[in-house]
């Protein structure tokens, strides 16, 4: 009984797998290599860019200030994370602290916004030489000691101080 069982199995076995393998393994020797290599690597650049890609900035569903909030909070997060080895996300830092600082000084000393630019942008302002060698980007210390200072110095001039 078992006999029958064994070579009644065995039939199965070979129809469901071994002839469908067989015939999949010479559909693709009769391939050209080249081909063959061209899709294995198509097949590995998509699992990679799949596994790889940037994280995106979770949606929040609440709507408001606080949303708003939370998601430039979310972005921020990324570009610090990113800064250590992207030059793209350094300098999207270096924008944002400069929008903040312009409007920073806006608030402060009520000149127009375009002035502000102009003088940050000429290197007349900030008087700070870390700041503003920082905004431009040629610090001479390392992107994160200068960006720690910037925040510092960005901190006081917010609290009322002075550059």
């Amino acid at each position: 009984m078992s006999l029958l069982f064994a070579l009644a199995l065995g039939g199965a076995i070979h129809d469901l797998f071994v002839d469908p393998a067989l015939r999949i393994f010479l559909f693709v020797d009769a391939l050209p290599q080249g081909l063959v290599w061209g899709g294995v690597l198509a097949i590995l650049a998509l699992l990679a860019w799949r596994k790889f890609r940037w994280p995106e900035i979770p949606k929040q569903n609440t709507s408001g200030k606080g949303a708003e909030d939370i998601a430039g909070m979310a972005e921020l997060a990324v570009l610090l994370r990113r800064a250590r080895f992207s030059p793209w996300a350094r300098q999207r830092l270096r924008a944002r602290l400069m929008h903040l600082a312009v409007a920073l000084r806006c608030e402060h000393e009520k000149i127009c916004p375009d002035k502000a630019w102009a003088e940050i942008k000429q290197g007349h302002w900030p008087k700070n030489s870390v700041a503003r060698a920082f905004f431009r980007g040629e610090e001479k210390t390392s992107f994160s000691q200068a960006l720690t200072r910037v925040v510092e110095a960005l901190e006081r001039y917010a609290g009322g101080g002075e550059w």
